[in-house]
């Protein structure tokens, strides 16, 4: 009995001294990103944003933060006139860095929150709110150690009151540096 008691004792040992695979990552990237340029505008106006939010996780540490940057141009192209002017600027996600959420199967990404940027043609701060939510239309393509999903985005990014998205012109994707699961 006492033989066998060693013997289990000694196996068990061995076991906890093995190195074991780590099953999960430690520390990746996810977010999402849209571009938008507007169709059908009138007198030559134009009007673009670009915004990418990027959620970092490490659980090495632990620690969680997200970001995103944001552009965005507005104004009359035959007389050279630009009416806004944002950025590009990086602002924290306001708030709890959870309202940038993103699912592990990168089948929808969601960015809630409002800040204040400065508007270079306009000299002045303003609050911009920012409320998309991004569902993936397509399987996930890997791009080195990218994974992307082309997705369709609803929701609103306004400035003074006017919102600057409408579904002419609007493109965008969700990604991660983690493998997607289940991966569609």
């Amino acid at each position: 009995m006492i033989r066998r008691i060693f013997f289990i004792a000694a196996l068990l040992c061995m076991t906890l001294a093995l190195p074991h695979p780590v099953s999960a990552q430690e520390a990746w990237q996810e977010g999402a990103y849209l571009t938008f340029n507007a169709c059908g505008l009138q007198s030559s106006g134009y009007r673009v944003a670009e915004l990418t939010a990027t959620k970092s996780i490490d659980r090495t540490v632990p620690s969680r933060t997200s970001n995103f940057t944001l552009y965005m141009e507005s104004g009359v192209r035959i007389v050279h006139q630009v009416s806004t002017l944002i950025g590009p600027v990086t602002v924290p996600v306001p708030i709890d860095v959870d309202y940038l959420s993103v699912s592990r199967d990168l089948g929808w990404a969601g960015l809630d929150g409002s800040v204040v940027v400065f508007d270079a043609a306009n000299n002045e701060n303003v609050t911009v709110d920012v409320h998309l939510q991004w569902v993936a239309n397509a399987g996930v393509v890997q791009q080195g150690s990218l994974y992307k999903r082309a997705a369709t985005i609803t929701g609103t990014l306004t400035l003074r009151g006017f919102n600057w998205l409408s579904p002419c012109g609007l493109s965008g994707y969700i990604y991660s540096t983690r493998e997607p699961k289940p991966r569609y």
